[in-house]
C-alpha cells in the first residue's frame, strides 16, 4: 500500500485547481482527476487538505464488553452487555 502524498504537493494542486479547474490542476500535478476533486472537497468541508491517518483503529472489538469479562475473570458478578445472553448453567 502506497503512502499518502505529501502536504506540499497537496497544497499546490488545491492553489492550481482553485485558479483553473480540479481536472486541468489534476493533469499538470500528475495525479488523479478524482484526487483533485477529493482535496478541493476537503478544503471546503474541513478548511484543510491534511492528511487523514492510515490504518486499522487500534482498539479492540472487546473493549466494549471489558466489564463483564473483568468480572468473570475475576469472580464478581457483571451484567452481561447487551446482546450477550449467560446460559444458566454458567452461572
Amino acid at each position: 500500500m502506497g503512502g499518502p502524498y505529501s502536504q506540499d504537493l497537496r497544497e499546490r494542486v488545491v492553489d492550481a485547481a482553485a485558479a483553473t479547474s480540479c481536472r486541468q490542476a489534476a493533469a499538470r500535478f500528475e495525479v488523479g482527476a478524482a484526487t483533485a476533486i477529493r482535496w478541493m472537497a476537503a478544503l471546503t468541508t474541513n478548511a484543510t487538505v491534511d492528511a487523514r491517518p492510515q490504518g486499522r483503529a487500534r482498539c479492540s472489538k472487546l473493549d466494549p464488553h471489558e466489564a463483564f469479562l473483568r468480572g468473570l475473570i475475576d469472580g464478581v458478578d457483571a451484567p452481561p452487555p447487551d446482546g450477550i445472553v449467560v446460559p444458566e448453567w454458567w452461572c
